[in-house]
């Protein structure tokens, strides 16, 4: 899901690109969030357990367009469920599962549009989902990773090891991982919102000149994310006058006094 709040405040440095002016570099693509979106336009048949081949032609097309720009798809796809986001991931499920019944309720009644609503917010990506399109990227010959667990950690070695230039994808979760370029809501115009985590020391508003890797890590962190429960009314801002502060988590325990933390 990302950090909550991050990308906002840091429109100052995001600028818009053309696909195709990464052409001859490499990107790696959240494998998930394209299939999130994929998903969108066939959540009906996903959540009646019809078979369609939709989200597998979006998914395609996208690989095919950068292909047809000179760009060097790398595609990363979630492995294993993440220990730490146990209690996210069944919260999540659950809610799925209730507007999967509710949606087909509605369906059943003839509430077409009531139910598809429903099922929108219940579709789910599966494993076999990301097998289906990994065949494809084979027939291509397209790199492609199955993560030890989610792609975002993945994605950020990638870049880390020079096997990638950049990395595609909807979470922000990718810039405090440590992905120097992040290329976020790429659309059918094949443009998208870049942002280089080099620029950080130019971002007005919140000013991280004096931030470091580490800092900005720790303050995503602190801010609440999908792997530890946030602490009440503790959000990006405050997490970043807290930082700015104290200039490491370990310093701003010292808040326990005036917060509770779950």
């Amino acid at each position: 899901m990302g950090i909550s709040g991050l990308l906002p405040v840091l429109k100052s440095i995001t600028e818009t690109k053309s696909i195709e002016q990464y052409r001859g570099r490499t990107l790696a693509i959240d494998g998930y969030c394209w299939l999130h979106r994929a998903i969108y336009s066939c959540s009906q048949e996903i959540c009646l357990g019809q078979e369609t081949d939709k989200y597998v032609t979006y998914f395609m097309d996208r690989v095919i367009t950068l292909l047809h720009n000179g760009v060097i798809p790398y595609v990363v796809f979630d492995g294993g469920p993440l220990p730490m986001k146990k209690g996210t991931e069944e919260e999540r499920r659950k809610a799925r599962q209730k507007n999967r019944e509710l949606g087909v309720q509605h369906y059943n009644n003839k509430r077409f549009s009531e139910a598809r609503k429903c099922f929108v917010r219940a579709a789910d990506v599966s494993p076999y989902m990301a097998h289906r399109i990994i065949q494809q990227l084979k027939a291509r010959n397209v790199l492609y990773v199955v993560a030890p667990y989610e792609a975002d950690a993945q994605l950020a070695y990638l870049v880390k090891n020079g096997l990638a230039d950049g990395v595609i994808t909807e979470d922000s979760d990718c810039l405090p991982f440590g992905c120097q370029t992040v290329l976020f809501k790429m659309d059918r115009d094949n443009v998208a919102q870049e942002i280089q985590t080099a620029n950080l020391k130019k971002n007005k508003g919140l000013v991280f000149h004096m931030f470091t890797e580490q800092m900005f890590l720790e303050m995503c962190i602190f801010s609440g994310c999908d792997y530890l429960p946030s602490i009440p009314g503790f959000g990006l801002k405050k997490a970043y006058t807290a930082m700015k502060q104290h200039g490491s988590f370990t310093k701003d325990c010292v808040l326990k006094e005036k917060h509770e933390f779950p």
